[in-house]
């Protein structure tokens, strides 16, 4: 996967929250290629905690994670309302916003695809480097 997204990547996965799911896989797989940070969400607070720490826990082996870090945010696909929050505060943790993987939401993503764009155009957000041409969410 390493030579699929660049070093230092900093990466949103959306539905990652249960180890044993698509989505935790994808964000450790993530971290392991080189993404510097990799933050999670889910609509749990308390399931968001805990897969940060098996992230962060997964990382360390002993060491300082080379780096790397992982951290969570808390939203819901099914409230399009919140998903522009999801994006900036994610964007806000990492300082910017290279990677956005969806692994949840059952047809509910293009919610997150509006809130994204609105992010990359809002004066608010500092600038990232996510390319000014569509990409596929």
């Amino acid at each position: 996967m390493s030579s699929m997204i660049p070093a230092n990547s900093k990466c949103l996965v959306v539905g990652a929250t249960n180890p044993s799911s698509i989505g935790f896989c994808v964000a450790l797989s993530l971290l392991k290629a080189g993404a510097s940070h990799v933050t999670i969400m889910g609509r749990d607070p308390t399931k968001v905690d805990a897969a940060v720490v098996l992230l962060a826990r997964t990382l360390d082996d002993g060491g300082d994670g080379g780096g790397r870090r992982a951290g969570g945010v808390v939203g819901d696909l099914k409230r399009p309302e919140t998903m522009a929050g999801v994006v900036e505060a994610a964007h806000a943790q990492m300082g910017g916003l290279d990677v956005l993987v969806c692994c949840g939401g059952n047809g509910y993503s293009e919610y997150l695809g509006l809130a994204v764009a609105r992010c990359r155009t809002s004066p608010c957000c500092p600038p990232c480097s996510w390319p000014k041409r569509p990409f596929p969410i």
